[in-house]
């Protein structure tokens, strides 16, 4: 019985906030309702007994709502991070962790939100763990160069990267970043051409690759939008300041070909 309530108490806090909150009403509801039933005079018993029978129906339809579709903290995390509400999705994923059940995957989703909260260190670590894990869990070493990146740590994150860069076109482009805020232009270029030759690139990187080739993006404008969030959001870093001077410019400077 006692497990069982743990079970109810660990689903019910993986809930979202609205659905927590109507289900705290319809207990309180159906306490009072109990209680009027109980201790209350005759005439008060059917109507109680009444409300607590809907408190009932309302509690079990917010069950059945919350496991619309057999959501679990994974899906509810992953749900949150897409709204962008990487704190929330951090919540969950850190209970999951702290109780010895995060998988793979959940671990490499609460570095990637914990960079998006600018808690680059936390981030790192993470992504140690994963990549000391499984040396070829590749994107777990992107995460681990995307957190060094924006810590400044370019040539740590280029290291990184490198590890990842045949996992996924876009992690190819954040490899040639690295190398060329480091000033290695002619391996930033080469980087930058792989990139857009391969399947899968992103609007937004392949926006970057062709600024670092010469080019003025103009014709991706919405490309450059992730690159504008990521500047705002590491303002405080030197990866933040590279990015913002990066914009700034009318052209970046072309990479030797």
């Amino acid at each position: 019985m006692w497990g069982l309530g743990l079970r109810l108490w660990r689903a019910f806090r993986a809930w979202e906030g609205p659905l927590q909150g109507a289900a705290c009403i319809a207990l309180a509801i159906l306490a009072l309702a109990l209680s009027a039933a109980i201790f209350g005079p005759l005439a008060l018993r059917g109507p109680a007994l009444l409300g607590a029978f809907g408190a009932l129906v309302a509690l079990q339809l917010l069950v059945m709502w919350s496991l619309r579709g057999m959501q679990t903290a994974q899906s509810l995390a992953w749900r949150a991070f897409q709204r962008s509400d990487f704190a929330r999705c951090s919540q969950l994923l850190e209970m999951e962790y702290r109780a010895g059940r995060a998988s793979r995957s959940m671990q490499l989703l609460l570095a990637v939100a914990y960079r998006q909260q600018g808690l680059l260190k936390e981030s790192e670590a993470l992504a140690r763990q994963l990549t000391a894990a499984d040396a070829r869990y590749f994107p777990a070493w992107r995460a681990l160069g995307q957190a060094l990146l924006a810590s400044g740590e370019f040539s740590e994150a280029a290291v990184a990267l490198a590890q990842a860069g045949e996992s996924h076109a876009d992690s190819r482009v954040e490899l040639g970043l690295a190398r060329y805020l480091v000033g290695e232009r002619d391996a930033a270029a080469a980087d930058m051409r792989e990139a857009l030759a391969a399947a899968g690139l992103s609007a937004s990187h392949a926006w970057l690759a062709g600024r670092v080739l010469g080019g003025t993006g103009e014709e991706q404008a919405d490309g450059s939008v992730y690159w504008q969030e990521e500047a705002a959001c590491f303002s405080h870093t030197e990866y933040g300041a590279a990015l913002a001077e990066f914009f700034a410019e009318r052209r970046a400077p072309r990479a030797t070909p």
